[in-house]
Formats: C-alpha cells, sequence, structure tokens
C-alpha cells in the first residue's frame, strides 16, 4: 500500500503544478496513477489533495493567481474525491464526509 510519502514531494510538486495550470485530465492521470500504486484514500485526501488546495490557497492570498484560477483549481481537487474508491473490507469501519 502506497502512502502520500512514497510518492515524495516531486509528485507533490507536480500534482500542484498540473491543478495550477487548470490541467484537469492530467492531474486527474496523476490521482489516478496514484490510486493505481496503491495509495489509500486517507493518503490521498490528506497527503495529495489537501495540500494542493493549500498551496492554491497560498498562491491565491499572495496574488499569483486570482480568484478565479483558484476556484477552478480547488474544483479540480475536488472533482477527485468522489472517484476515490472505498479502500476495500473498510465497509465495517464506517463513513467518512469530506466538505
Amino acid at each position: 500500500m502506497a502512502s502520500a510519502v512514497s510518492w515524495g514531494v516531486a509528485a507533490l510538486d507536480e500534482l500542484t503544478n498540473r491543478v495550477a495550470r487548470l490541467d484537469h485530465g492530467a492531474a486527474m492521470g496523476l490521482i489516478t496513477q496514484a490510486q493505481a500504486d496503491g495509495m489509500s484514500v486517507q493518503a490521498l485526501v490528506t497527503g495529495l489533495l489537501t495540500p494542493v488546495l493549500v498551496e492554491v490557497g497560498r498562491r491565491w492570498a499572495v496574488g499569483e493567481i486570482g480568484a478565479a484560477e483558484a476556484l477552478a483549481a480547488a474544483a479540480i481537487v475536488r472533482s477527485a474525491i468522489p472517484r476515490a474508491p472505498a479502500t476495500p473490507g473498510a465497509a465495517d469501519a464506517g463513513t467518512v464526509v469530506v466538505c
């Protein structure tokens, strides 16, 4: 099972850059690869998607990107969450809602 740490900073930077360029297809490709490598939903959300959203917010706050770009980038990240499959055998673990 892969973790966000094993994916490394380079992959996080690559995903951040794809999202910042508003390249939905390329961002989803990287997320799909992380899932194929065995990254759990928790690791995907906390180790990749959350840091990307934080960086998008930072870039907006310092004026590197505008509000429209920040919202579009956040929409790309949010669109990845429903695509993340539940971990097999986790049906007894309950439900987690990410907002």
